[in-house]
Protein backbone atom coordinates (compact mmCIF):
# COMPACT_ATOMS: atom_id res chain seq x y z
CA UNK A 1 0.00 0.00 0.00
CA UNK A 2 2.79 2.44 0.87
CA UNK A 3 4.74 1.48 -2.23
CA UNK A 4 1.65 1.98 -4.38
CA UNK A 5 1.08 5.42 -2.87
CA UNK A 6 4.68 6.52 -3.38
CA UNK A 7 4.79 5.23 -6.97
CA UNK A 8 1.45 6.84 -7.78
CA UNK A 9 2.67 10.20 -6.55
CA UNK A 10 5.95 10.54 -8.43
CA UNK A 11 8.16 9.04 -5.74
CA UNK A 12 9.22 5.76 -7.35
CA UNK A 13 12.84 6.22 -6.30
CA UNK A 14 11.83 6.61 -2.66
CA UNK A 15 9.52 3.62 -3.01
CA UNK A 16 12.35 1.55 -4.43
CA UNK A 17 14.60 2.40 -1.48
CA UNK A 18 11.86 1.21 0.87
CA UNK A 19 11.23 -1.83 -1.31
CA UNK A 20 14.89 -2.87 -1.25
CA UNK A 21 14.99 -2.52 2.53
CA UNK A 22 12.20 -5.06 2.79
CA UNK A 23 14.41 -8.04 2.15
CA UNK A 24 13.12 -10.66 -0.19
CA UNK A 25 9.76 -9.08 -0.87
CA UNK A 26 8.07 -11.33 -3.41
CA UNK A 27 4.81 -9.45 -3.69
CA UNK A 28 3.57 -9.33 -7.27
CA UNK A 29 1.52 -6.19 -6.64
CA UNK A 30 4.48 -4.35 -5.08
CA UNK A 31 6.68 -5.24 -8.05
CA UNK A 32 4.00 -4.11 -10.49
CA UNK A 33 3.66 -0.80 -8.65
CA UNK A 34 7.42 -0.31 -8.78
CA UNK A 35 7.42 -0.96 -12.53
CA UNK A 36 4.51 1.44 -13.04
CA UNK A 37 6.12 4.13 -10.89
CA UNK A 38 9.43 4.02 -12.74
CA UNK A 39 7.70 4.00 -16.13
CA UNK A 40 5.53 6.94 -15.11
CA UNK A 41 8.66 8.88 -14.08
CA UNK A 42 10.40 8.10 -17.37
CA UNK A 43 12.90 5.61 -15.93
CA UNK A 44 12.45 2.48 -18.07
CA UNK A 45 15.83 1.04 -17.09
CA UNK A 46 14.79 0.93 -13.44
CA UNK A 47 11.47 -0.63 -14.44
CA UNK A 48 13.35 -3.30 -16.40
CA UNK A 49 15.53 -3.98 -13.36
CA UNK A 50 12.39 -4.59 -11.27
CA UNK A 51 11.09 -7.02 -13.89
CA UNK A 52 14.44 -8.81 -13.91
CA UNK A 53 14.42 -9.15 -10.12
CA UNK A 54 10.86 -10.48 -10.32
CA UNK A 55 11.94 -13.12 -12.78
CA UNK A 56 14.99 -14.16 -10.75
CA UNK A 57 12.87 -14.58 -7.63
CA UNK A 58 10.26 -16.60 -9.46
CA UNK A 59 7.53 -14.01 -8.95
CA UNK A 60 4.98 -14.42 -11.71
CA UNK A 61 4.48 -11.30 -13.78
CA UNK A 62 1.62 -10.46 -16.07
CA UNK A 63 1.26 -9.02 -19.53
CA UNK A 64 0.54 -5.56 -18.13
CA UNK A 65 4.04 -5.30 -16.62
CA UNK A 66 5.63 -6.14 -19.97
CA UNK A 67 3.34 -3.77 -21.87
CA UNK A 68 4.26 -0.93 -19.51
CA UNK A 69 7.93 -1.64 -20.01
CA UNK A 70 7.70 -1.85 -23.81
CA UNK A 71 5.69 1.37 -24.00
CA UNK A 72 8.21 3.15 -21.76
CA UNK A 73 11.10 2.36 -24.09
Amino acid sequence: MTIEHLCGNGLATKAEMLFRQLTRVDDKVAFKNMIYGHVREGKPNFAFEMLTIMSKRGVESDVYAYVLLVVSF
